[in-house]
């Protein structure tokens, strides 16, 4: 006798696997944009902090940025920071949160970009 799958099962199997794929496809994109958008130049490799820019890791930084307070500094910069309003597009923002956001950062796919003047 052979094991069939209620046809449910299935389906509910095909779109967990689906938006897992989706969901690493977004950290991967997020990662990429980082890394293309400059993001990496003043707050290190995956967010770890440097010369010129603070961590984007940690619970001090998950607690005290929300979504909104990132997508701000995003847009308006601020401090130090430059604003990226004509760099980055909603879609792109949403997609450095996301990457911001989670546990386990992917590393980016794309080269390091050439230098800009933003200083």
């Amino acid at each position: 006798m052979k094991f069939a799958l209620p046809l449910s099962l299935c389906i509910l199997l095909f779109s967990f696997n689906a938006h897992a794929n989706d969901k690493k496809a977004g950290l991967q994109a997020g990662a990429n944009l980082y890394r293309s958008a400059g993001c990496e130049h003043c707050h290190g490799e995956g967010g770890i902090g440097a010369k010129k820019g603070p961590p984007l890791i940690g619970r001090t930084f998950q607690k005290q940025w929300s979504d909104e307070k990132i997508k701000n500094q995003l847009i308006l910069g601020g401090k130090k920071m430059p604003a990226f309003s004509d760099d980055l597009s909603d879609d792109d923002i949403a997609k450095l949160i996301v990457y911001l956001r989670a546990k386990h950062r992917p590393a980016p796919t794309v080269p390091v970009p050439a230098e800009k003047n933003r200083d």
